[in-house]
């Protein structure tokens, strides 16, 4: 019942780092600098336009209706543009006596009109008596606010400007709410418009930092005073009424009582048009999406910054352990998967004014996905490399070793052209005599002199151009490619001197030694048969003979003369059209079959081992349970019963192969307990349940050196335990009892109530199962009792029809 305490593996702690980076990178750098702006302007369109198609294609604006000025109308004859501002102050008066709240006028009325004043008189005159009018400034591009006609402003219940902002892509996504004039904030038209229909007193519109109160409703601005703009009416969406119906009165008055009626230019030729995530819209549309947004407190902001950073590193961070854990393809499909669900989640995030950047959930994602990918290739990389250096590197000298050297020779021997071009190879012996006592000197000292001597060889080889191996203890290989060959023949005898020569200060022995050495050389020009092995076999001879030269131990093998018994694999080592490292693994590989082979014959008869053991000792079980009637067959009972119960909770087969074999052998102890306590017909005292209390003890003692029952002794051990913790040996309790004991020690009390004790009679199962439901929580593990008895009534054979006196479990 107690879980495995796992770390966590480098490699997530890692990959996990590189997400953090790269999220931190994305938001404050990338993002910050607007590096990301094309790719997050892009999604956040398809985002708007899917929303919309969703949740507002089929909605029209409650409070708004649209007069207006569309082609149609003024191509007809008295309505043709431009118009006199009479005609406007007609269309105000129409307007007005159906009892509007609020006349919206995206129309700027600069300058004095070309028909005369009586003509700015009318316009001004109709704005007075209307009551309810908002007329159009605009701030140009100098800065400076240019307002309507005085005349005509000044009758207006409020005049503000309608500028937007504009994007890289020329996109609408931003409506101006303030501007500084004088030092006083000088609100927006679609602000003034709002504030009138909710009838907002000129008090309740505040700024303070970049807050705008519009009464109780809070918008936050950004640092040039704007808002984002929520796009979810488009021309279709607004209940629109054209001028030549409002001037022939072919219209209905509700679409205008108590509304806001918003009037502008809808008409193409009249160049009011802009392009917004659901396409090209006319300014008063534009208007009137900011208008809707502002009535129904409806404004999009970005999930904030510290949401948004814990959003993407918990996203990356599944990514990379998803990429870490599975194949290249199935993480690559997750990966997908999630960008996908979270596009589709910022679609209703946008519904709940929210708005997620995608386009960096989709770039972090995949960035992450790659990272950790990339992470794992250059693991493998390194791991393959290190493998491969652990192969072909002699740890103790640094050099290769003579798995490399032959891979190399044999390289070397396959590409050679001709027989001038064939290696040399060069053993050289460190001598164990009684100037240099090799194998008297300890592990530190034998290291540093092994050290030093490779250190020697590899600036000696340099001059030849030659690659230095260790082959043995004190055994060295010098290989020389085939253009130095003359130069090594005569620098044998002056290398023989030079290693001679050394002297090396040994600590034991308090003093220094010069080295003796025995040099055996072989060319494999030499021979016909280009193999490394034939080479080595022949350089190794050289080395033996040079060893019991008199004098100059120096000896050169001669092919031609001598004739060794070498029965190499004519198979070469290696195929010059391969890679090294291909070739290294590929012959571990052959290795580690013929190992695995060698593993499996060693299991099959430690197996047969195991089977002819666990058969003496189940026949030591079967003759302890027959010497009492009343306990025959209990032990194969108690397995019988306790894997129903394993097979009822799914578990693993290696499990209730674990639990069988523990429920054969819970009793093996007893074997050591006096017949007159085993089978005494009364309740035992205190003395003698103590002695009794100690056969899982004393069978755990007797199966401990069987090593494959390792996993099987704590649940042998821990059968008698209770839930409540008065159980023995240990008295453990809940949750600390393994799970395997636990569902021993249930079976082993039901098999006991069922089968009887000779100072009781024998239950039947519906009795047993009250005595295990009642003590459910004390004795047993309740999360197991209910399962146990669905598991034994559907045991065909189980017993029935006996009669059952009260009886206690043991």
């Amino acid at each position: 019942m107690q879980a495995k305490k796992t770390g966590i593996n480098d490699d997530y702690i890692r990959v996990g780092l590189i997400c953090f980076i790269l999220v931190i990178i994305y938001i404050f750098i990338i993002g910050r600098l607007e590096l990301n702006k094309g790719g997050y302007l892009f999604f956040q369109n398809l985002t708007a336009r899917y929303a919309h198609s969703l949740f507002y294609s089929a909605q029209k604006a409650p409070d708004i209706t649209l007069v207006a000025l569309d082609d149609t109308s003024l191509r007809t004859g008295n309505l043709k543009w431009p118009w006199p501002r009479a005609r406007h102050a007609e269309m105000i008066s129409k307007i007005a006596k159906h009892g509007p709240k609020v006349i919206a006028i995206d129309i700027s009325f600069i300058g004095r009109s070309t028909y005369g004043p009586e003509d700015d008189a009318l316009l001004a005159a109709s704005i007075k008596d209307a009551g309810c009018v908002v007329l159009a400034s605009y701030i140009g591009r100098d800065g400076v606010l240019v307002e309507p006609l005085s005349e005509i402003g000044s009758q207006a219940k409020a005049v503000g400007f309608v500028n937007k902002v504009k994007d890289a892509q020329s996109l609408v996504r931003s409506a101006i709410a303030v501007k500084m004039q004088d030092n006083k904030p000088d609100f927006s038209f679609e602000i003034k418009a709002a504030a009138l229909y909710k009838m907002i007193p000129a008090s309740g519109l505040r700024l303070s930092g970049k807050e705008l109160s519009l009464g109780d409703d809070i918008i936050k601005l950004n640092w040039y005073g704007a808002y984002p703009i929520k796009y979810t009416r488009t021309p279709a969406n607004l209940n629109t009424i054209t001028v030549s119906a409002l001037f022939e009165g072919d219209f209905d008055p509700s679409l205008i009582k108590d509304r806001m009626v918003m009037i502008g230019r809808t008409a193409e030729a009249l160049h009011d048009i802009y392009l917004t995530p659901l396409g090209a819209m006319p300014g008063v549309v534009v208007n009137a999406n900011v208008v809707d947004e502002l009535l129904s407190n409806k404004i999009i902001y970005p999930l904030p910054l510290p949401y948004m950073f814990l959003f993407l590193v918990f996203l990356t961070l599944i990514i990379a352990c998803t990429a870490l854990r599975s194949s290249l393809v199935t993480s690559f499909g997750i990966t997908t998967v999630a960008i996908v669900l979270i596009c589709l989640s910022a679609i209703f995030a946008y519904r709940a004014d929210i708005e997620i950047d995608t386009f960096g959930c989709m770039m972090l994602l995949y960035l992450c996905w790659f990272s950790a990918r990339f992470y794992l290739y250059i693991k493998e990389s390194m791991e393959k490399s290190r493998m491969l250096d652990s192969l072909i590197i002699d740890r103790e000298s640094g050099l290769y070793n003579t798995y490399y050297l032959l891979l190399n020779m044999q390289k070397q021997l396959t590409a050679t052209k001709s027989a001038g071009d064939s290696p040399a190879l060069v053993l050289i012996e460190l001598l164990n005599e009684k100037d240099l006592p090799l194998l008297s000197v300890n592990v530190n000292t034998r290291k540093e002199l092994i050290a030093e001597i490779a250190t020697v060889l590899k600036e000696e080889i340099k001059l030849l151009n030659g690659m230095v191996v260790r082959t043995a203890d004190f055994e060295f290989g010098l290989m020389v490619s085939g253009r130095y060959i003359e130069k090594l023949k005569d620098h044998i005898k002056v290398f023989y001197e030079h290693v001679n020569s050394l002297e090396f200060l040994l600590p034991e022995h308090r003093k220094k030694f010069s080295v003796r050495a025995a040099i055996g050389v072989c060319f494999s020009s030499d021979f016909e048969k280009k193999s490394a092995e034939l080479v080595l076999y022949a350089a190794q001879e050289a080395l033996s003979r040079a060893r019991a030269l008199p004098g100059e131990k120096i000896y050169i093998f001669d092919a031609k003369k001598e004739k060794i018994g070498f029965h190499g694999d004519d198979k070469p080592l290696y195929e010059s059209e391969g890679r090294l490292a291909d070739f290294v693994i590929e012959d571990m590989t052959q290795r580690n079959r013929r190992l695995l082979d060698k593993i499996d014959e060693l299991n099959s008869k430690i197996g047969n081992l195991k089977s002819t053991y666990m058969t003496a000792v189940l026949s030591l079980v079967k003759a302890l349970d027959e010497k009492d009637v009343y306990t025959a067959g209990h032990s194969e009972r108690v397995a019988r019963y306790a894997v129903a119960l394993a097979d009822k909770l799914d578990m693993a087969d290696h499990d209730k192969k674990t639990l069988e074999e523990a429920a054969l052998l819970h009793d093996i102890g007893k074997i050591g307990i006096p017949d007159v306590i085993l089978h005494k017909k009364a309740a035992l005292d205190d003395e003698e349940r103590a002695i009794m209390q100690k056969h899982a003890i004393e069978s755990v003692k007797i199966l401990e050196p069987a090593t494959f029952l390792k996993e099987a002794l704590p649940l042998i051990l821990h059968h008698h335990e209770r839930f409540d913790g008065g159980g023995y040996p240990h008295g453990l309790s809940g949750e600390r009892i393994p799970l395997g004991a636990a569902i021993l020690g249930l079976a082993d009390s039901f098999d006991a109530m069922t089968s009887g004790r000779g100072y009781n009679r024998p239950m039947t199962t519906d009795e047993a199962s009250e005595i295990l439901r009642k003590e459910s929580g004390k004795q047993f593990e309740p999360s197991l009792v209910e399962k146990f008895i669905a598991a034994m009534k559907e045991l065909p054979d189980q017993r029935k029809n006996q009669s059952s006196p009260d009886q206690s479990t043991t």
